[in-house]
């Protein structure tokens, strides 16, 4: 009791120090300073490294997307949706890369101007991100049950009705700040929750609809049962690498929010955020090595990019003329 009253008073005694308008609590920064600034520039370069490869992966995907004319529309409204929230994080992330060069170089202000609107941003872009994968457990579940009608049924109208809607709800969660940052994340939470049990029941509601071979044969052959398989195994595979990455940060907001902060808790919750971070760019390499037909088009992209860039010299560079 007596080192917690004393950590106490040191951490009101510095946090005195600091007259600025902070968009976090100043305390943070207290805490952020007694972590070592190598480890905090060590983070701020795995983040750049991040930033680059999920702007260009998930770009290298929304014009995979856009070129794909045999994906079900439905389907690439999904993709889309995913793609975006993750080429949006990669946006976002040079805020977190100064909110940690902040910490590094002792700079209140830096620190204090960027947490919070990266806070928001990540939050934002990380629920869009659940609620669609969500929605793809649903898709998942309808397609193998409508069979023949879920085309007719599950149409691009009634999936992005989904998307709009949880992309309003993912801004009100994210504005419920509002009130108060304990709101804002107990409302988070509550909507990850929902998402991730959403997600579970369907998953395995389709893993025991095709273990127990409940399918005529009939409907399982024009149904083309394989190619669905595929697509299942991909989509749930996509949504543990969110739960693996986004699982363990959720557990420590947990635990900061009944023990409370300290500068070793905030720094596992930065290298946690950077782990967040990187599921952006691996999405676009999953997506493109489990979907055949994105890993058609991204090739096609791919290569049309690089057939470019030599045009491009060729054009600019002043070919000397030759001599008489």
């Amino acid at each position: 009791m007596a080192n917690s009253s004393q950590m106490f008073s040191k951490t009101l005694s510095a946090t005195s120090e600091y007259n600025i308008s902070c968009s976090l609590d100043i305390s943070f920064f207290v805490f952020a300073r007694q972590n070592s600034s190598f480890a905090y520039i060590f983070l701020a370069m795995g983040s750049i490294i991040c930033s680059v490869t999920a702007l260009v992966g998930n770009t290298i995907v929304i014009l995979a997307l856009w070129r794909s004319k045999s994906m079900h529309s439905a389907t690439k409204a999904l993709f889309y949706s995913l793609a975006i929230s993750d080429l949006a994080t990669g946006l976002t992330q040079p805020l977190f890369v100064a909110y940690l060069l902040g910490a590094a170089w002792d700079n209140a202000w830096l620190y204090c101007t960027v947490g919070l609107p990266f806070s928001l941003t990540t939050t934002f872009f990380s629920m869009v991100s659940l609620w669609t994968l969500s929605i793809i457990a649903v898709d998942r579940y309808l397609a193998l049950h409508l069979l023949t009608r879920y085309k007719t049924v599950v149409t691009v109208k009634l999936i992005v009705l989904a998307l709009v809607l949880g992309w309003l709800i993912s801004a009100f969660c994210t504005v419920s700040v509002i009130f108060t940052v304990k709101f804002r994340q107990i409302v988070s939470d509550v909507v990850v929750f929902i998402c991730i049990v959403i997600s579970l029941y369907f998953y395995g509601r389709n893993y025991l609809t095709l273990r127990q071979q409940k399918l005529h044969v009939q409907a399982l052959r024009s149904f083309q049962m394989e190619h669905y398989r595929k697509s299942l195994n991909s989509m749930f595979l996509i949504f543990c690498l969110f739960l693996l990455t986004y699982v363990p940060i959720i557990s420590i907001f947990v635990f900061v929010i009944i023990e409370g902060f300290g500068s070793t808790s905030l720094f596992i919750v930065d290298i946690l955020t950077l782990i967040v971070i990187a599921n952006s760019s691996i999405n676009p390499v999953v997506y493109c090595m489990r979907v055949r037909d994105l890993k058609v088009e991204a090739i096609r992209v791919i290569q049309s990019i690089f057939l470019c860039w030599p045009v491009i010299w060729f054009k600019k560079k002043k070919v000397a003329p030759l001599p008489a």
